[in-house]
C-alpha cells in the first residue's frame, strides 16, 4: 500500500509533525529524495517528498515564495525539513504560501536520519515497485515480438493495451501526427499537450506531466533521435516506465525508418535500371506490381538536389510510395500524381511530367519533368508539363520544339563532334558560361588561349553564328539550353 503524508506523521519512530498544510495529509508519497538545490524540481517527480536540511531554502521572503511555488507547481507530495539544522530562522513566508495551497510542510526531529524516512516509504511501496517491474518486463517481452513482426500502428496498439492508456507520436512544433499513418491525437488531448508545453519547466526536465482528470495524466518526452514528441495518456505511470516506453518506441521507429530507407535505395536502383534499359519490360511490370505502382497514375517528377536535406526521412514520415534516384544535381522521382502537392513542403521547385501510362514513355516522361523544372517561373512551386504554354518561358514549349531548335542551330556542330571526336559543343557551352572570357575558358578547358581562338573560329564557320554578335550569341545559348533539355542524363 502506498504511504501518505499522514502515515509518515503518525509513525512515532519518525518523530515528525506538521508545520502547515495538514489538510492535504492524504497526499500519496511515491518516493523521498534529499536535495539542497535552490530549485530541486528537475530531479523530483510528481508525488515525491522533498527532504532538506534547509540549506536550499532561501533567506529572503520573495525567494521563499518562488521556492515553495516551484514545489507546488511540480505536484510534490510535500516538503520535510530537518529540525535545528540549516533552515533560515524565519520561514514564515514559506509557510504562508504553503498554507494558502494546502501544501504539507513537515518538521522532522534532528535525531531522525532521512534514510529512515526513505526506508519506511520503500517498505510501504514494495508492492508498487513489484507492479512497476512487472510492467517494464512485460513491455520488453512484447517489444521483442512487436518490433520484428508488427507495423508501427499495430505495435502502438499493443503497447496501449499493456499500459492501459494511449500513446501518440507528434511533431513537436505543429502537434500533428509525426507519422500520418498512426492514430491521430484527439483534439481535446492535443489542447492538453499544448497547455503542458506552455507551462514553465526547468531546462533539464525530460518528462513533462499534468493531470487531466481524476483517473488519468498526460506525460510527454522528446525522442531525440527522431526529433518527435511522445505523448502518453494513462493512469499515473512512473517516470522510469515512461523512459523505458520511450526507448522502445524510439527503437521501433528507427527500425522502420532504416527498413524504409533500404527499400527506397533498392527502388532507386530499380528506377536506374528502368531508365538505362538494363531490365526487361516483363521484369519491370512484375516489380511494379510488387510495389503496387500503376503507371497509369504515375508521373515523373524532377527536383533540384540540395546537399544536407534528409529527403529519405521526409518520405518515411509521410509514407509516400515512390522510386527515387539521385543523379548529379537532381532527384528523379516516380510517384502517384496525388502525392505531388505534398512535396512542396521540402522541395521549393518541382517539375512534373504528364501521366506516364505505359513503359515506353518512362524516359520521355523524365525529359518532360526536366523540361518543366527548367522552365519554372519565379515563385512557382510546381510546373506541370501539360499545363505549360508558349508564353511561360523563353525556353522551347515542348520536347519536339526543343529538338527542332537545337538541331537547326547546332546540328552541324554536333555531327562534326561525332565524326571527328572534337569538343566544339562543350567548348561553346563553357565559353558562354564564362561570359566569353578567353582566359577563364582556357583555364577550365585546360587548353592554350590560341587553341581556344581556333575552336571559336571553327564554331563560327560550322554554325554560321558569330560569338561577337548579340543576336547570334542569344540563338546559340538558347540552342544549348534546348539541347540540354533533350538529353537523357539517366
Amino acid at each position: 500500500m502506498i504511504m501518505t503524508i499522514n502515515d509518515l506523521v503518525n509513525r512515532p519512530e519518525l518523530r515528525t509533525h506538521y508545520l502547515c498544510g495538514k489538510n492535504n495529509g492524504a497526499n500519496l508519497v511515491n518516493w523521498a529524495h534529499v536535495s539542497e538545490l535552490p530549485n530541486p524540481t528537475a530531479w523530483l517527480g510528481e508525488g515525491d517528498l522533498l527532504m532538506t536540511t534547509g540549506l536550499g531554502i532561501p533567506q529572503s521572503k520573495t525567494s521563499q515564495q518562488k521556492y515553495i511555488q516551484d514545489l507546488i507547481d511540480a505536484n510534490l507530495a510535500g516538503l520535510m525539513i530537518g529540525e535545528n539544522m540549516n533552515a533560515p530562522a524565519d520561514i514564515s513566508e514559506l509557510c504562508r504560501v504553503a498554507e494558502q495551497y494546502n501544501f504539507p510542510i513537515l518538521m522532522t526531529h534532528y535525531g531522525v536520519p532521512f534514510a529512515a524516512v526513505t526506508k519506511t516509504i520503500v517498505d510501504a511501496n514494495h508492492k508498487k515497485e513489484f507492479e512497476r517491474t512487472n510492467l517494464i518486463t512485460k513491455l520488453y517481452e512484447n517489444a521483442k515480438i512487436g518490433i520484428l513482426d508488427l507495423a508501427s500502428k499495430d505495435f502502438i496498439v499493443l503497447l496501449n493495451r499493456i499500459i492501459q492508456g494511449e500513446i501518440y507520436i507528434l511533431d513537436p512544433q505543429s502537434l500533428e501526427n509525426w507519422l500520418p499513418r498512426l492514430t491521430p491525437i484527439p483534439e481535446d488531448l492535443k489542447l492538453g499537450v499544448l497547455a503542458l508545453n506552455q507551462k514553465p519547466f526547468h531546462a533539464s526536465t525530460l518528462i513533462k506531466k499534468q493531470k487531466i482528470d481524476k483517473d488519468h495524466v498526460i506525460q510527454t518526452i522528446e525522442l531525440s533521435l527522431q526529433k518527435c514528441l511522445l505523448v502518453v495518456k494513462s493512469p499515473d505511470i512512473d517516470f522510469s516506465v515512461i523512459h523505458h516506453l520511450a526507448a522502445i518506441v524510439s527503437l521501433d521507429l528507427e527500425k522502420n525508418k532504416l527498413e524504409f530507407q533500404r527499400q527506397l535505395r533498392l527502388g532507386g536502383d530499380f528506377l536506374g535500371d528502368m531508365l538505362n534499359k538494363r531490365i526487361s519490360n516483363v521484369n519491370i511490370e512484375k516489380r511494379l506490381l510488387e510495389l503496387q505502382l500503376d503507371l497509369t497514375s504515375l508521373s515523373a517528377v524532377m527536383v533540384n538536389y540540395v546537399e544536407g536535406h534528409d529527403y529519405e526521412a521526409f518520405f518515411f514520415r509521410k509514407n509516400i510510395p515512390a522510386l527515387i534516384k539521385y543523379q548529379g544535381d537532381f532527384l528523379f522521382i516516380l510517384l502517384e500524381r496525388d502525392y505531388v502537392e505534398q512535396l512542396t513542403a521540402i522541395f521549393p521547385e518541382i517539375g512534373v511530367s504528364k501521366l506516364i501510362g505505359d513503359l515506353d514513355r518512362v524516359q520521355h516522361a523524365f525529359n518532360e519533368s526536366k523540361f518543366a523544372l527548367q522552365s519554372i517561373r519565379p515563385n512557382q512551386a510546381i510546373n506541370f508539363y501539360e499545363r505549360m504554354n508558349q508564353f511561360s518561358s523563353l525556353l522551347p514549349f515542348s520536347m519536339d520544339e526543343a529538338e527542332r531548335i537545337y538541331k537547326e542551330t547546332l546540328g552541324k556542330l554536333i555531327e562534326h563532334d561525332q565524326h571527328h571526336q572534337s569538343e566544339y559543343i562543350h567548348t561553346l557551352k563553357v565559353f558562354l558560361e564564362h561570359n566569353r572570357s578567353w582566359e577563364e575558358t582556357s583555364k577550365v578547358l585546360h587548353i592554350h588561349k590560341q587553341t581556344l581562338v581556333y575552336r571559336v573560329q571553327k564554331i563560327h564557320k560550322i554554325t554560321g553564328r558569330s560569338l561577337t554578335k548579340t543576336d547570334d550569341i542569344t540563338t546559340l545559348w538558347l540552342a544549348l539550353k534546348a539541347l540540354d533539355l533533350t538529353k537523357d542524363n539517366f
